[in-house]
């Protein structure tokens, strides 16, 4: 915390401290909502509120439908305490609710703000420039390259990965709420963007980030006794931090694999963007996929020729997918979920919600349509691969 802020007492709503703080707003009418657009840390002297608590209650409502960053109430002549029911709201909400004493000039304290925002904001672009340079161009210096590096407090000595979060259909989404706004878009981004750093901040990570059309991309250092799963974590936790602040807004993230020489990262970018392909084509989006869990799928990405892939699922698919087409059977999706148990027929059924006598029936006649055996090794191999080059050409 700023020191100049030392006199701010947070009352209600700790578990909402990561939201965004895009600005400083000071406004002491009613209809709060009409004059704020989300993120802003609002101040007010209680003036129009007074002792209504049913007004006070309904704008921590109003704001907090609005994200705004959190309300602070200038206590003294209008406001003399902060209500216990307004506390308890705040605290339903996870909506930051803050007290300052009256003898603080609000003045003081949102210019302070206001220019901590301003140089965050400053640095922040310096360090996406930064971060441009080492994915996608050239360092023509080392000198100048280490140079910058440790300006931003950046390890060149750490392994590091590049993480991609990718907002989820965010075309459709804009097309659908009519926003033709540049500059409400990129505040979409940015506000994506702080979640991003708040959270990399929060496990004792450098923000290093930029925005690059509809996503964020980050590079995230190891510690030498850091599990690498870590990294995992951390993307969930974005992942369930923009569903809560960003509603109806998914992000999918992609997770390239840790380099130990800067050289070699733009490989863990190339990782993240396939990584994130397969979070689309697997998991359907709104999901966090690494590449080190991508398995067949990392020999598929490089195979140039698509048309021996092609051939090869429909020598073993075609008959089945047709078969699913005529009858709505799922056997694509049955033989699926029996090969990701093993064969293990208790568990396919109960996975699949099928009595057991059902399995059976479909498992005998997936044997029938393809001609297979599937207690053979080798056919259930054979299976699973064409199975993966389905997901993988699906898009």
């Amino acid at each position: 915390m700023l020191p100049s802020l030392k006199k701010f007492r947070l009352v209600g709503g700790k578990n909402g401290l990561d939201r965004n703080l895009s600005w400083v707003h000071v406004v002491d009418v009613p209809d709060v909502s009409k004059w704020v657009h989300g993120g802003e840390l609002l101040f007010t002297t209680g003036i129009s509120i007074k002792d209504n608590v049913d007004i006070l209650m309904k704008i921590i409502e109003e704001i907090d439908s609005k994200n705004l960053a959190g309300l602070v109430i200038n206590v003294g002549p209008y406001i003399k305490n902060i209500p216990k029911e307004a506390i308890s709201l705040a605290d339903r909400l996870d909506f930051p609710l803050f007290e300052l004493p009256w003898e603080v000039k609000l003045v003081d304290v949102t210019e302070i703000i206001c220019n901590f925002i301003i140089k965050k904001s400053i640095e922040e672009k310096s360090i996406g420039e930064f971060l441009e340079n080492i994915l996608f161009t050239d360092f023509k210096s080392e000198e100048v390259f280490v140079s910058r590096a440790e300006y931003h407090g950046f390890n060149i000595s750490h392994q590091n990965c590049v993480m991609i979060t990718d907002i989820d259909k965010f075309g459709q989404y804009i097309n659908k709420s009519n926003i033709k706004d540049e500059k409400k878009i990129m505040d979409i981004k940015f506000s994506l963007q702080q979640i991003v750093n708040n959270t990399l901040e929060k496990n004792g990570k450098k923000p290093l980030s930029l925005i690059r059309g509809d996503s964020v991309i980050s590079l995230i250092s190891k510690k030498e006794a850091e599990d690498e799963s870590l990294v995992v974590g951390i993307a969930e936790e974005i992942r369930k931090s923009v569903m809560k602040q960003m509603s109806p807004l998914k992000v999918s993230i992609g997770i390239g694999r840790y380099y130990s020489n800067l050289k070699d990262i733009k490989n863990s970018l190339k990782e993240a963007e396939r990584a994130l392909k397969l979070a689309y084509k697997i998991m359907g989006g709104n999901s966090v996929y690494s590449y080190t869990e991508a398995g067949i799928f990392r020999l598929l990405f490089e195979m140039k020729d698509k048309s021996e892939m092609i051939s090869f699922f429909n020598e073993l698919m075609e008959p089945m997918m047709k078969y699913d087409e005529s009858s709505s059977a799922e056997l694509i999706n049955t033989l699926e979920v029996f090969l990701q148990n093993n064969g293990n027929f208790v568990k396919t059924a109960k996975d699949l919600f099928i009595h057991r006598s059902t399995l059976n029936y479909r498992i005998k006649k997936i044997e029938e349509i393809l001609n297979v055996d599937l207690s053979d090794w080798e056919t259930k191999f054979n299976l699973q691969i064409a199975l993966a080059i389905g997901k993988f050409l699906k898009y």
